[in-house]
């Protein structure tokens, strides 16, 4: 009885740390830091939210995606005001407060009457709009615009999760590789 249970302590050992092993192997590096900016929007119809409250919309409606680690903007007051004194960049507005990704956008009216929102992803270490991160939405009346914020901070969530997922695969030293959920192609 004593020689059997000599047996299966190392081998239950090494069982447990090669299910470890694996569980690192696979583990999540970090989630990108992300700071929403003011919305650009020259509009101010009764009814249409202005600038700071579709950037506060989007980070609402990013803050519980996965992948996505929001840099609060109401920690951010004081930096906020500073940038806009010094007519600082939004990559250097990212910098300072410690994001991977600053979130920038617009409401405008296009010909037709519809309101156009648009977001795009910056990154902070090259200073570039991320690729294919631009995101646009129209729709006819000022009640759709919520559900338009809603469209768009799905779509930049989306894209947020690919690039954390092969800045995850570069860290491990694998092949960066379209994640699986990335193959069933973007929300629309």
């Amino acid at each position: 009885m004593q020689r059997s249970s000599r047996f299966f302590s190392p081998l239950l050992l090494m069982l447990i740390l090669s299910m470890a092993l694996a569980g690192c192997a696979r583990q999540t590096i970090r989630d990108p830091r992300v700071l929403v900016l003011d919305f650009e929007s020259t509009l101010s119809e009764p009814g249409v939210p202005d600038g700071p409250s579709l950037a506060e919309l989007m980070e609402q409606n990013l803050v519980n995606q996965p992948r996505v680690a929001m840099v609060t903007r109401q920690g951010m007051q004081s930096l906020m005001q500073k940038a806009i004194a010094r007519q600082m960049s939004p990559v250097d507005v990212g910098l300072r407060a410690n994001a991977d990704y600053v979130v920038i956008g617009s409401l405008t009216r296009a010909g037709g009457g519809n309101y156009v929102l648009n977001a795009r992803l910056l990154s902070t270490a090259t200073g570039d709009i991320v690729p294919n991160s631009s995101v646009t939405r129209a729709c006819r009346q000022e009640r759709d615009i919520y559900p338009l914020v809603q469209a768009v901070a799905k779509a930049s969530a989306w894209q947020l999760r690919v690039l954390a997922e092969y800045a995850d695969q570069a860290a491990r030293g694998e092949p960066l590789e379209l994640p699986a959920f990335a193959r069933e192609g973007q929300p629309r």
